[in-house]
């Protein structure tokens, strides 16, 4: 009997709690925090973990009071944390609830708690002297049920089994035998059996292990659950990672452009930072250009070499998640980081870079360093000072490091204007028209100024243009526009004009024709990603829709696919999918027999009584008396 009162109260609590607290520590440091779900797994693992370890705690703590503290802490810990934490966790795990619903199970969860309290304290030993002051009899907790006073080992051991009755009653949502019924078994759904099935199995274990007052029950079905759940967690999170590793190319373009292009948006800016997991701090923005070659490598292999070697330097510069790289053009990379409001620490950052490829003789980089800001807000600003002030050391060939506060002209204390082609470049590949012919007019602007009245100059610096922006067209293959072709076509027109402003209107119809070829590809493009996202849509619908999740599966940034879905469609993404939602039902309702709860499954509806409300107001009727009207 002994060693069985050791191995279920000593034993098995400790060997229980220390499992759960790996499981917490592997969850947390492997950084897979990325869902709601596997967040709130955390608090329970940490919070049940620490509950089971104090029972041994509880019985070798000498006499009273200190036991009846530490048991009421235990199952403060249990009822008014883990409950609620795992509960939460099986609700949010398919679908998000409502906040209200949150602060409600939190509320019963800590009421319950204090309830345990209150109880457990009636009629211990020392609560004895307050009861027989009054004149009332004092039991303690452990005597047989039925007992005064206020029955409080009946209400201790309630808070128990409602308790478990929550934690199993909130997982039952995860299983859908409709999965098994109407298609094969795919790991989506697994995660859901296999999360819905670990908390069942812990919610069952508490309500016998209670009922039989033996606790070893729940401390060792815990280890079991824990693993069939966080399995499932796993799953989840495995899958959202690589959503996530699939539209990483296209959140750093969006990123970039929003950087280049449209300052100001800081909402989408602090949603794409989160996205890539970045520090907001980040705030002075560098361009590097590399030119030249290193031996026995290609061109992909050295922009590989330079981002290696880079990359822990800015981890000792800036810290983890405060720094990333982004292309900004052909040989040029740009470097965003936080530093301190000092200009020669971005020196010294560019000066280790310089350092690291001071042997690679064929190898020549040079730098433009932006103004240090406040946060990513000042992103943009520095951006374009890094431009200018790489452009002017590129083209002065003044030094390899240029800081923007150090381009001035000696003559007037002027900044020279110096002007990069990369800003243009990126508007015509992406078909913006109307930022095209903006940078288009700054270009011009600046080469008529640099050309300083020579024609043949000015001619070259505008065949220049059209030479880069020939190549970034051709590397997009536009069906049915031979760019090479229309490239020397550009050529033997610009060589035969002979005046500056039958110059400026020929680029001009140039530009028109290139940006607006490429225009219409982007069109289709966007079409296509439209019907690609209402095909996901409706394959989707008995799932809960979010427009991240959407905006991952075609590839694109969430805030660009809520703008450009209203734009085309007329309908936000909510509002279309409700409406497909509803059109869905109304044939389910029309052409079967399935029971409303089914159908609002089917139509990703997890209240049946929100399906109707929902149903009501579209279509004017409720689910039953549409499906009555239909039949007749």
């Amino acid at each position: 009997m002994i060693l069985i009162y050791i191995l279920g109260n000593v034993v098995a609590p400790a060997f229980s709690g220390l499992t759960l607290s790996i499981f917490a520590a592997y969850f947390i440091f492997t950084h897979s925090l990325t869902t709601t779900a596997s967040r709130y797994f955390v608090v329970y693992l940490l919070s049940f973990g620490l509950f089971v370890m104090l029972r041994p705690v509880q019985l070798y703590m000498g006499p009273h009071p200190i036991p009846v503290i530490i048991n009421s802490f235990r199952s403060l810990l249990f009822l008014g944390l883990a409950t609620p934490a795992l509960t939460i966790a099986n609700l949010n795990f398919k679908f998000p609830i409502k906040k209200k619903v949150l602060y409600s199970i939190w509320i019963f969860s800590l009421t319950l708690g204090l309830i345990y309290i209150l109880f457990n304290f009636l009629g211990v030993k020392g609560s004895r002297i307050a009861y027989f002051s009054i004149g009332l009899p004092a039991y303690e907790p452990y005597l047989p049920e039925r007992f005064p006073p206020f029955y409080s080992r009946e209400v201790t051991i309630m808070t128990y089994i409602v308790s478990g009755l929550m934690i199993s009653a909130s997982s039952f949502n995860l299983f859908n035998l409709h999965i098994f019924k109407k298609r094969k078994e795919t790991k989506t759904e697994r995660k859901f059996v296999f999360f819905g099935l670990g908390s069942c199995i812990l919610g069952g274990s508490i309500i016998l292990g209670v009922l039989l007052k033996s606790w070893w029950i729940y401390y060792m079905a815990s280890l079991f659950s824990t693993l069939i759940a966080g399995y499932g967690i796993i799953i989840d999170i495995r899958e959202i990672q690589l959503k996530v590793n699939r539209t990483l190319p296209y959140v750093k373009e969006e990123l970039t452009n929003l950087i280049r292009f449209q300052p100001g948006r800081q909402e989408e800016l602090v949603e794409l930072f989160h996205i890539l997991e970045l520090n907001t701090r980040i705030n002075t923005f560098i361009v590097m250009e590399y030119k030249g070659h290193i031996n026995g490598l290609d061109q992909l292999d050295i922009i590989d070499r330079i981002i290696r070697d880079i990359e822990p330097l800015l981890a000792e510069t800036s810290g983890e998640g405060c720094s990333f790289l982004i292309p900004i053009g052909r040989y040029k990379l740009g470097i965003c980081l936080y530093l301190s409001q000092k200009n020669e620490a971005s020196l010294e950052f560019c000066e280790k870079i310089l350092n690291k490829f001071s042997t690679e003789k064929n190898l020549t980089t040079s730098f433009g360093i932006g103004r240090t800001g406040l946060d990513m807000n000042d992103l943009s600003d520095s951006y374009h000072d890094a431009i200018t002030a790489q452009a002017y050391s590129s083209f002065y060939n003044k030094s390899q490091i240029i800081h923007i506060n150090d381009v001035e002209d000696i003559s007037n204390g002027e900044k020279r204007v110096v002007y990069d082609l990369s800003d243009l470049s990126i508007a015509v590949k992406t078909g913006n028209i109307k930022i095209s012919f903006n940078q288009f007019h700054l270009y011009y602007a600046w080469i008529v100024k640099a050309a300083r009245g020579d024609l043949d100059n000015l001619k070259m610096r505008a065949m220049h243009l059209v030479s880069a922006i020939s190549q970034d067209v051709m590397t997009l293959g536009i069906p049915g526009y031979n760019m090479a072709e229309k490239s020397n076509d550009f050529f033997r027109e610009l060589l035969q004009i002979e005046e500056q402003d039958s110059l400026r209107i020929a680029l001009i119809r140039i530009m028109e024709e290139t940006v607006n070829a490429v225009a219409k590809v982007q069109k289709n493009k966007l079409s296509a990603t439209l019907i690609n996202t209402k095909k996901y849509i409706e394959d989707h619908l008995n799932e809960n829709l979010s427009g991240k999740e959407i905006a991952m599966a075609v590839n694109m940034s969430q805030s660009y696919l809520i703008n450009v879905f209203k734009k085309e469609t007329g309908l936000s993404l909510n509002d279309y999918i409700c409406k497909m939602r509803m059109t869905r039902a109304k044939v389910l309702l029309s052409t079967t027999d399935d029971p409303i709860t089914d159908i609002a499954y089917d139509v990703g509806f997890n209240d049946s009584n929100y399906f109707s409300t929902v149903f009501r107001k579209a279509v004017g009727h409720t689910p039953s008396t549409y499906r009555k009207l239909q039949r007749n």
